[in-house]
């Protein structure tokens, strides 16, 4: 059976928009690729929103073969939720009615062994939450505290969390994997 891992970048106060103004050039340093690699290459599938797929699929497209993360990203299957995208025509890309989501991620779990990822996609990663199809949350936190931003699950009912890795990154980043139950 498939996992569904929702990985984000946050600050120290939880803060997830706009990574960029707390994740520097130097945001978790070799380590960080090393634990973004070794998550990439679990992900079966990835799964998306229209307006991620809208930006990634114009940015990673255009994005060299020696890109190792454009090389993953073009190649993954992907799941797009969306009713306003017809068709999906980036390489591995199919389109799922959010009417038929639930249904799907369930399916997709239980056919695969590898891991289901989405991440960048907030609306996606709330109604997956509301909707109980959240395995696995990896937080990738780093020592900013940030003030103003969108968080993670504002209006979410209490989930309990159960920590299953962790892991201090050289610079203070912290990579923490959580099962949602």
């Amino acid at each position: 059976m498939g996992t569904t891992v929702a990985t984000y970048f946050m600050s120290l106060d939880g803060v997830i928009s706009s990574p960029e103004t707390f994740a520097g050039p130097d945001f978790g340093g070799d380590d960080l690729g090393e634990v973004i690699e070794r998550l990439d290459q679990s992900h079966e599938v990835f799964v998306i929103g229209r307006k991620q797929y809208d930006e990634w699929s114009q940015h990673w497209t255009n994005e060299g073969k020696d890109d190792q993360y454009a090389s993953f990203i073009n190649e993954v299957e992907k799941v797009v939720i969306s009713d306003s995208l017809d068709e999906a025509t980036w390489n591995n890309a199919r389109t799922v009615r959010r009417a038929d989501a639930a249904g799907e991620l369930r399916k997709l779990r239980a056919e695969r062994s590898g891991t289901i990822g989405t991440w960048g996609s907030l609306t996606v990663v709330r109604w997956m939450a509301q909707n109980d199809l959240i395995d696995r949350l990896h937080l990738i936190v780093a020592p900013t505290v940030v003030g103003d931003g969108q968080r993670l699950f504002p209006e979410l009912a209490s989930k309990e969390l159960h920590p299953v890795e962790t892991q201090a990154l050289s610079n203070g980043v912290q990579s923490l994997v959580f099962d949602v139950r």
